[in-house]
This record gives structure tokens, C-alpha cells and sequence, in this order.
């Protein structure tokens, strides 16, 4: 019974660290934003999925900060996500690192040409 309830604990955190870790790739050759850990990308991979969002979609990066409370602690998370140009917003990266997620928005900025919206966070 151990044995199984071992494998299925690692099983799961397996599949939670292969997603969170999955690499985002921000491709101006294809011309598509994605998460792959893939190094080759073909066009027919992309007419057939819908997880590949045109570069040219992207409006604006958007920065949202939030401060977490729970019982046993509390602590800030920042969110950078892009702005797509029919208005909806696809999550990139979630950050515990004001400084940090700055640095890679403006990175992303001067890449893709697009502006960044930073919104404050909000206090109780």
C-alpha cells in the first residue's frame, strides 16, 4: 500500500514539476509565443494546436502584484502576463521577486517592441 501511494505522490509531483518548468519560448521566426520543451517546431504542429499565440497578438505585458495572506504566512506574488489584441491575457510567469519580474517585463518589452502595464498592488 505504501509503495502505491508512494508512486502515485511522485507521479504527481513528477507531472507538476514537467509542466511548471516547461521552458517559454517567445520564437520570432515561426512568429508565435509557446511553452515547449520541444527544440524543433513545425508549422503543422501549430496549425494543429491552440496553445501557439501569434507574436502579433501580443499587445502589451501586463503586471499585476498581489500581497498573499494565509494563517501560517503571508507573502507578495507578482503575475506577468501578455495582453492579447482580442482583450484576454495569457499567464507567462508568476513571480515572488518584484526586482526580477521588472527585469524580464522590460526584457520582453524591448524584444517584442510592445508596452509594459504595470498595475500596483493592492492593500488590505
Amino acid at each position: 500500500m505504501l509503495l502505491i501511494a508512494g508512486l502515485i505522490f511522485g507521479g504527481a509531483g513528477a507531472t507538476m514539476f514537467y509542466t511548471i518548468y516547461k521552458p517559454r519560448v517567445f520564437d520570432k521566426q515561426l512568429g508565435y509565443y509557446y511553452k515547449s520543451y520541444k527544440t524543433k517546431i513545425h508549422r503543422r504542429d501549430i496549425a494543429n494546436s491552440k496553445t501557439y499565440i501569434p507574436l502579433k497578438s501580443i499587445k502589451a505585458i501586463q503586471l499585476i502584484g498581489e500581497h498573499i495572506k494565509s494563517d501560517d504566512s503571508s507573502y507578495n506574488s507578482f503575475e506577468l502576463n501578455l495582453v492579447l489584441d482580442d482583450a484576454s491575457r495569457k499567464n507567462v510567469v508568476d513571480h515572488g521577486n518584484l526586482k526580477s519580474i521588472i527585469a524580464d517585463a522590460e526584457t520582453l518589452s524591448d524584444f517584442l517592441n510592445i508596452p509594459i502595464w504595470h498595475a500596483g498592488s493592492l492593500k488590505d
